[in-house]
């Protein structure tokens, strides 16, 4: 009779330690719980008499940790043979071991089946009176289901010991396999199949004892080479041939992989078919057009093309505001503005008189780097592009706004100069100070800007001012010129009043 283990001992041979190590594996990719088929001999006992000799061969097939990534078997037998009369005639126990396991496995894409196993046992023989042979054949496998791309679980033949005196030969071997799958989502089912040979006998007339011990021991109580712990002593529970299966997805690991009639587009590890990813779970673009995140706050909307995130357009911050990749816009100087194409051509002054309606404020920009009309945007139509000046010392101390279109007394706040660029009055300051603005274009060296505020709708003006000071003249469209204001170029600053040039 072929028999699985009882539930008692797979508990002590987990405790006693004997289990393989697996790796674990992404949770992603999964195995069912295996199937065991124990095919060898049935299961045979003779106590034996003083004409015949006794004889024993049992195997054993246990389930011993439960799949999701990983699971371990454990095959574990006995032959056992003794000559225990004078006058008994010669004897011979054997045992096919074949068993298979059966399985599937399950991943979004590829896989990879890393298959471990291992053999400890002994051929024991004991002197009592005659002579025995003990012999363990060469292991064989063979795979079904996937592709094996590396390893062998093959063992090499422990080879025979035999005589008249007794004696021992410990088995210890290992062996691993790799196997490539392919699921895509679906159970893919694989077979892994063991035989191998024990053939233990006694001479005539009083033989030896001879037996392999291979994890199970002796139930007839006059023989002694197949018990445990038994001489020489082992552990019981670290012998047999033990299996470890392990999964890994291939999607899912961060790298691109490729294997027999497989390749992935991509691979964003743990975020493959999340919101945000070009990459769907399988490893295979998402549809182009899918709404994704390049991670930068600047950038958007970001839209998958071809499985790159691709941005479409950089984000433009309110007036005054700058954007962070992380936090989004923020209070701050933008980073890419315009220059003067010469040192101390951008000159900044702020007077602070009494009364209130003296106050003035002044930016000049000239000899600016070349600037086209069209980069001065629309700021004559409705819902057009506002402008402002921010004062940065460091923070924002100062801004002055001059918001687009709208009616100045009698008159269109902003119009245009033809080809030249736009010109910015208003005789009531409103909302907080900006008299005029001039937009002027040009070549290299022939574009200016200027700015000048007035009277008491100015804000609460920042003097002295913090020095290095980052002054820029911004659009909403994005566009700005901009001064830098240090020591080096300040003509007096205090709090009446700061003159100075741009570095």
């Amino acid at each position: 009779m072929i028999r699985y283990r009882p539930a008692t001992f797979i508990l002590m041979s987990i405790a006693t330690g004997w289990l393989l190590s697996a790796a674990v594996p992404m949770a992603s990719a999964q195995l069912s719980l295996p199937t065991l088929t124990n095919s060898s001999n049935p299961d045979e006992l003779v106590p034996g008499t003083a004409s015949t000799p006794s004889r024993e061969r049992e195997s054993f097939l246990d389930l011993v940790s439960t799949p999701s990534g990983a699971f371990t078997t454990r095959y574990i037998s006995l032959v056992t043979v003794d000559g225990d009369g004078a006058g008994a005639s010669a004897g011979v126990e054997s045992i096919s071991s074949d068993y298979q396991i059966d399985f599937t496995a399950t991943a979004p894409g590829a896989y990879t089946l890393t298959v471990s196993t291992s053999l400890s046992g002994d051929m024991n023989l004991v002197n009592d009176g005659g002579s025995a042979t003990a012999d363990f054949g060469q292991v064989t496998s063979t795979e079904t289901g996937g592709t094996v791309t590396g390893g062998s679980l093959d063992m090499a033949d422990p080879g025979i010991i035999g005589g008249s005196g007794g004696g021992s030969s410990g088995m210890s071997d290992t062996a691993n396999a790799t196997i490539f799958g392919v699921s895509n989502g679906a159970a893919m089912p694989h077979n892994v199949h063991f035989v191998f040979t024990q053939i233990v006998t006694t001479s005539a007339n009083g033989g030896d004892e001879a037996a392999i011990r291979l994890g199970a021991t002796s139930s007839i109580g006059t023989e002694t080479a197949g018990d445990y712990p038994g001489s020489p002593a082992r552990v019981q529970a670290n012998d047999g041939h033990v299996v470890t299966v392990t999964i890994t997805s291939l999607c899912g690991n961060s790298v691109i992989d490729s294997g027999p009639s497989y390749v992935e587009d991509c691979d964003d590890g743990a975020n493959n078919g999340q919101p945000g990813s070009c990459c769907a779970s399988d490893c295979t673009f998402v549809t182009d057009g899918t709404s994704c995140s390049d991670n930068d706050l600047c950038t958007g909307p970001d839209t998958c093309q071809s499985g790159i995130c691709t941005s479409g357009g950089t984000q433009v911050c309110p007036l005054c505001q700058t954007c962070d990749g992380n936090s989004g816009c923020v209070i701050g100087p933008r980073t890419t503005c315009k220059q003067t194409t010469a040192p101390l051509q951008a000159k900044l002054q702020i007077k602070d008189k009494t009364p209130d309606t003296s106050d003035q404020v002044s930016f000049k920009w000239n000899k600016g780097v070349a600037t086209g009309v069209a980069e001065f945007g629309s700021p004559t139509v409705t819902n057009g592009d506002d402008y402002a000046l921010c004062v940065f010392a460091p923070g924002l101390v100062m801004q002055l706004d001059a918001p687009a279109d709208g009616v100045c007394g009698t008159k269109q706040c902003w119009k245009a100069l033809g080809i030249k660029g736009f010109l910015y009055k208003d005789s009531q300051r409103t909302p907080n100070g900006v008299d005029k603005i001039s937009l002027k274009a040009g070549l290299s060296a022939k574009a200016k800007v200027q700015l000048k505020g007035k009277g008491p709708n100015l804000p609460a003006l920042p003097l002295p001012l913090t020095l290095p000071a980052t002054v820029q003249l911004q659009s909403e469209n994005g566009v700005c010129w901009e001064g830098v204001f240090s020591a080096q170029g300040m003509q007096f600053n205090n709090a009446a009043g700061f003159q100075g040039k741009a570095d």
